[in-house]
């Protein structure tokens, strides 16, 4: 599900099982992570395990390899619970790497990860995120050593002094649905 960043390292990562409604899975999906029924027949569905989620994220950045997808699926399950979007800044390291290594052959996460010498096992949510941190913290790295001062390079690392822009917020977004929600409310 995550790892966590202290100024320039990766510290740690934790992953969650979540049942789905229904506890169904699509053979397609299961080919892809390997997790089925029996996995996560015990597990807490996405809406008992928010908060601890929402909790955990803290208000940090929240990074993703293709964040677009993984912010359609926060939206999907926050919308079926009826809740507000967090507040969240979120990067996207497939942005980023397209940007910053623009001569890769492929920028999927694999391919991203490999050209940073990190080694990964792909489609374990642990292991993806903490590839994410470190192909952010790659991108920081290379920016800072060309777009900072020797003394910035060795403090804490910020994501800015590197050039690096967060790729959004989903507060915009939050605040539209809302807006949606009380138009339709209100008729």
């Amino acid at each position: 599900m995550g790892s966590k960043v202290d100024t320039r390292d990766c510290v740690g990562s934790e992953s969650f099982l979540i049942q789905p409604p229904g506890n169904v899975y699509s053979g397609f999906n299961i080919s892809i992570h390997g997790i089925d029924p029996s996995m996560t027949q015990d597990s807490p569905t996405f809406a008992e395990l928010w908060p601890t989620l929402e909790d955990r994220i803290g208000g940090r950045p929240v990074v993703a390899h293709n964040a677009g997808f993984d912010k359609s699926v926060l939206r999907y399950e926050l919308d079926h619970m009826d809740l507000c979007y967090p507040d969240l800044e979120y990067y996207c390291t497939l942005v980023l790497s397209r940007a910053c290594w623009p001569g890769l052959y492929s920028h999927r996460l694999p391919d991203a990860a490999s050209h940073c010498g990190i080694a990964l096992h792909h489609h374990d949510a642990a292991e993806d995120a903490r590839a994410c941190a470190e192909i952010l913290l790659q991108v920081a790295r290379e920016g800072v050593t060309a777009n900072a001062s020797s003394d910035s390079a060795t403090g804490p690392l910020r994501l800015s002094e590197a050039g690096i822009r967060a790729q959004g917020s989903a507060t915009s977004r939050s605040r539209q649905i809302l807006r949606a929600r009380e138009s339709v409310i209100s008729r």
